[in-house]
């Protein structure tokens, strides 16, 4: 019972620096240069800080010796201790795993709400997947309104509304087009998807505008790779503001959420961020935000835990002997 509850503490405090993490971060990311601001490797890393906050926390909690089968609790016999081996009964402990409870609830409801649009996406797909007409590399449905996405979280796919496809002349469909391709090799639909299941555990406000402040900047990212490969800035710049003038009639909201970011989405600050010089000669595509900001993360959490763990945990246990 009293590891069950030490569990317990130890998913409360994770949660909670996960919560107090989040808002930090949407306030760190808005003081950001201009250059970082439009990174959506930064925008990634700082949604998936939290989640590495808090399990720095949690681990250190617990202390590297303890994990490694380590043990100090003998020479300390006279507070609470954090090891699942000697761990006794307290009513903080008790406190800590129902405020666990209580606290993952909403994040449960959310964590619901993206493996339904996951679902929801997928039935789309097989639905309408027999009558997409496919064209170099893309497709095309009615279904689709006035607007093109890029779906799949592991094979993505473009795909294109027709009643957009049949307003655009031949430079905006290949600007689309190769705008949703940098999508494409980005794997943006699957960094989107892994974004959206760790803001789960925030707030919804931070949670939300952190998500969104990537989804903007991977759309500049986009861009720009978009810009380069088109070798001229105002074509895109144009075709943007076509799917705009296209999308500013009253139609239906595309079926899914899954990277469903219309092409005109925040379409002044992206024609100006493209009008305006900032796409580089040297575009890079990179494969994945994901990976990048997943690798450095998790060396930062291993890090944090090796060289002040034990620390951390010395003084959480002493704090709590002084509680209880």
């Amino acid at each position: 019972m009293s590891e069950l509850l030490l569990g317990g503490f130890v998913l409360a405090t994770w949660l909670l620096s996960v919560r107090l993490a989040a808002p930090a971060c949407l306030a760190i990311g808005a003081r950001l240069s201009a250059r970082l601001r439009h990174s959506s490797a930064a925008w990634a890393g700082l949604a998936l800080l939290p989640i590495a906050v808090g399990t720095a926390v949690a681990l250190s909690l617990i202390s590297p010796a303890s994990i490694l089968g380590g043990c100090h609790c003998l020479s300390h016999p006279h507070h609470l201790h954090l090891c699942f081996d000697h761990v006794g009964f307290s009513w903080l402990l008790v406190v800590a795993a129902c405020g666990a409870v209580c606290g993952l609830a909403p994040s449960f409801r959310a964590l619901l709400r993206v493996l339904d649009d996951a679902r929801a996406t997928a039935r789309w797909m097989r639905r309408v997947g027999g009558g997409l007409e496919r064209a170099g590399g893309f497709t095309i449905t009615s279904e689709l309104g006035a607007n093109a996405a890029t779906v799949g979280l592991f094979a993505p796919r473009i795909v294109v509304g027709r009643p957009l496809w049949s307003r655009l002349d031949a430079s905006s469909r290949a600007a689309v087009i190769e705008h949703e391709r940098a999508h494409a090799s980005r794997r943006d639909p699957l960094t989107l998807a892994c974004l959206q299941l760790a803001t789960c555990f925030m707030s919804a406000r931070s949670g939300r505008g952190l998500v969104e402040r990537w989804r903007l900047a991977a759309e500049l990212e986009c861009d720009r790779i978009a810009a380069h490969r088109l070798g001229d800035p105002l074509l895109l710049a144009t075709a943007l503001v076509e799917c705009g003038r296209a999308q500013a009639a009253p139609q239906a909201a595309p079926p899914f959420g899954m990277m469903a970011a219309s092409a005109g989405d925040d379409l002044d600050l992206r024609v100006r961020y493209l009008v305006h010089g900032s796409t580089v000669p040297a575009a890079r595509s990179r494969k994945s935000d994901l990976w990048l900001v997943a690798v450095a993360l998790v060396a930062a959490v291993l890090s944090a835990t090796a060289l002040g763990g034990t620390s951390a945990h010395h003084a959480a246990e002493t704090v709590l002997g002084w509680l209880t």
